[in-house]
């Protein structure tokens, strides 16, 4: 958490939007990707749909994103 605090605390003001959901589900979604790890956006199951799925050789981790 230090380390995307550190990254997104970097990013212009001026890239931001009003509701930055989309912009962060985007942002994370390539920084898991260039770090190796299968990443899934919006997944589908039987009870829905969540924001991420991000898959370690020993986790499964499940992300929603609130803007």
């Amino acid at each position: 958490m230090k380390i995307l605090k550190g990254m997104f605390s970097s990013i212009p003001f001026q890239l931001y939007e009003k509701t930055p959901e989309r912009f962060f589900h985007a942002a994370i979604h390539l920084l898991f990707s260039y770090m190796g790890l299968r990443i899934r956006s919006e997944p589908c199951t039987a009870e829905g749909r969540a924001d991420a799925a991000v898959e370690t050789t020993q986790r499964v981790y499940i992300l929603e994103f609130k803007g």
